[in-house]
């Protein structure tokens, strides 16, 4: 999985937010790899990542 903040260089002006999606890619990508060992999928991971994605485009311009 790629490290948006592996590199302090490559995580720009928004170092909290390349955390910050760092954070969510992992719960996300554990969600995932669980429902393909049986789990449920898990809506809220989705509704909640969609809905701060939506707040970062919002509050850093698209």
């Amino acid at each position: 999985m790629t490290n948006f903040a592996a590199d302090r260089d490559q995580r720009g002006r928004y170092p909290q937010i390349a955390n910050e999606l760092n954070a969510m890619a992992e719960v996300d990508q554990a969600m995932r790899e669980s429902f393909r060992n049986g789990a449920p999928w898990d809506f809220e991971v989705d509704r909640k990542n969609t809905k701060r994605l939506k707040e970062i485009i919002e509050e850093l311009g698209n």
